[in-house]
């Protein structure tokens, strides 16, 4: 992906290096108001302050570059309750960014050297959820404490929280999904009964909002 910019004094540009990753959080006391981060290939990630309407403090900065990664951004992923940013690079390495007055700062480092493949948190912001390539799948606090973890025999593709951060559900190739509590505990574990259905149908991407729940098949299917 590229970001192309032009205005009416200038014909155009393309931006490098190539964004990979965005995850947008809107402001809790701004309506109108948020932060944009974008993950490059770089390994660079950058928070931009965004509004509907133009910003009267001609002097407050806007932009932050957050530097720390090795290798392109592969996720970004915010923390809406608590504003801290999670970015995951191409080599597994986890960064927790937080906002200190005029800059942002590492919170916490995980590193299993293994790729992550989602990122999800909870939305009462006290829980993260992680999925690795190695099909590992990581329940973590927001300070850092490992909560539950297992290997799974079967490919993990993503995972998303319940509206109450109560439940969380876990998506896999096969388009099989599993239901687990918070910390962990199996709830409910559903299997098509269409095996023709099943093969055809494999999971890329969930979304549950309030009382509604998305699937997002490789297909292209919802």
């Amino acid at each position: 992906m590229k970001i192309f910019w032009e205005s009416e004094n200038w014909p155009g540009a393309t931006i490098e290096p190539g964004i990979t990753s965005l995850s947008w959080v809107p402001s809790a006391d701004k309506p109108g108001c948020g932060l944009l981060a974008a993950g490059s290939e770089s390994g660079s990630v950058g928070i931009t302050a965004t509004a509907v309407y133009p910003e009267n403090d001609d002097f407050k900065r806007i932009n932050f570059n957050l530097r720390g990664h090795h290798s392109a951004v592969s996720i970004v992923a915010w923390n809406l309750e608590q504003t801290k940013l999670a970015s995951c690079d191409l080599s597994g390495i986890i960064y927790v960014w937080v906002p200190n007055e005029e800059r942002w700062s590492v919170e916490l480092v995980n590193d299993r050297g293994i790729k992550v493949r989602d990122v999800s948190w909870s939305p009462c912001g006290t829980s993260a959820l992680i999925c690795y390539d190695d099909n590992f799948v990581l329940i973590g606090s927001s300070t850092g404490q490992r909560i539950w973890s297992f290997s799974f025999p079967v490919t993990v593709i993503c995972g998303v929280w319940a509206p109450d951060s109560r439940e969380l559900i876990l998506g896999f190739t096969t388009g099989k999904i599993q239901v687990l509590s918070e910390q962990g505990l199996d709830i409910f574990f559903y299997l098509r009964n269409n095996g023709d259905l099943e093969r055809a149908l494999v999971i890329a991407n969930m979304l549950w909002n309030f009382d509604l729940f998305f699937y997002l098949f490789d297909s292209g299917l919802v």
